[in-house]
């Protein structure tokens, strides 16, 4: 079931969007022997191939088991509290580019988080 999920979200996101970002901020955790109960938030934005941008925020409520001394998600119930739209604003061209001086994101080996030693300035 986790490898037809996988599948079904990599190809969505792949149709549907030129980027994304999936992050899981706080978590609670309620340990007891072989079972954990854990609450995570989480913060989703893509850029949609049409339309506006996405902005997503909710939660994860997890139930952990530790099975052959192993940690996994035994159920999960995503709970959603914002699903909208992300509108960019139209902000003066000379903040945009501060804003952007150490952009854009390219997902390559172009990218910022490949400089060594990482530096001020451009890559």
């Amino acid at each position: 079931m986790a490898a037809e999920f996988c599948d079904w979200a990599i190809g969505w996101h792949g149709a549907a969007q030129t980027m994304h970002h999936h992050i899981i901020t706080n978590a609670t955790i309620e340990l007891g022997g072989a079972s954990a109960h854990v609450e995570s938030y989480y913060l989703f934005c893509a850029d949609n191939r049409e339309g506006p941008r996405s902005l997503c925020f909710g939660r994860y409520v997890d139930r952990f088991e530790k099975r052959e001394g192993r940690w996994a998600i035994a159920h999960r119930v995503c709970v959603n509290e914002l699903i909208g739209q992300f509108i960019v604003p139209d902000i003066h061209e000379e903040w945009r580019r501060a804003l952007l001086s150490t952009g854009p994101s390219t997902r390559d080996k172009h990218d910022i988080s490949y400089a060594r030693p990482l530096m001020t300035g451009k890559i």
